[in-house]
């Protein structure tokens, strides 16, 4: 067998491996058409309770709690230490200050949508979701790239934007959860000022 079929058969292998595994996730998060019998009628009468009312908010948007400004004020001063830190472990010069902001969920889901819709990847994207739903292994109405921007959404705890080249806080996160994150963008950071991100992503 020549190495190049090789490649190409494990390639393909490896494209429906995720292909399914893809389909997986997205059938158990597919809302269900039909629901299992409940075992009692007080139990129906609950059920129907709970679908007759609908609720306008989302299900983060409960429990969501906002970073106060004190916490976001000690949030901005921990990004110089912590890229000091990133600059010893990776070897990497600080060649200039990081901008940083704080970005509310309604501006992260711009953001993940906007990019998606300027990445080179959606055609293929959408050409995945087709085959998925050609061969019944996602339903006919199911919006792939609705499901991975609110998956990315829930998510993300902080992210390096390489066009505007700044690190961007959430304001839903507690610091806490932010700061191990920041660690691995401000090596981001980092990498874009000595090679320069733009040209490889």
């Amino acid at each position: 067998m020549s190495r190049l079929f090789r490649g190409g058969l494990l390639r393909a292998s490896s494209r429906l491996i995720f292909a399914l595994l893809l389909c997986g996730l997205c059938r158990a998060q597919a809302p269900a058409s039909s629901q299992s019998q409940p075992a009692s009628p007080r139990a129906a009468e609950s059920n129907s309770d709970q679908k007759a009312a609908p609720s306008d908010e989302k299900p983060s948007d409960k429990a969501e709690t906002k970073i106060t400004p004190q916490q976001a004020e000690e949030l901005f001063r921990d990004v110089d230490t912590i890229l000091d830190f990133a600059s010893k472990d990776s070897a990497l010069p600080i060649k200039h200050e990081v901008k940083r902001r704080l970005a509310s969920r309604d501006e992260v889901v711009s953001y993940l949508k906007k990019n998606m819709a300027e990445d080179k990847d959606v055609q293929r994207l959408r050409r995945t979701e087709l085959v998925l739903k050609k061969f019944g292994l996602l339903p006919k109405d199911y919006d792939l790239q609705s499901f991975l921007v609110s998956l990315l959404q829930e998510q993300v705890a902080g992210y390096y934007d390489a066009k505007t080249k700044t690190v961007n806080l959430l304001d839903w996160v507690q610091p806490d959860l932010q700061r191990p994150v920041l660690a691995h963008e401000l090596t981001h950071a980092l990498q874009d000022q000595s090679f320069g991100l733009d040209k490889w992503l």
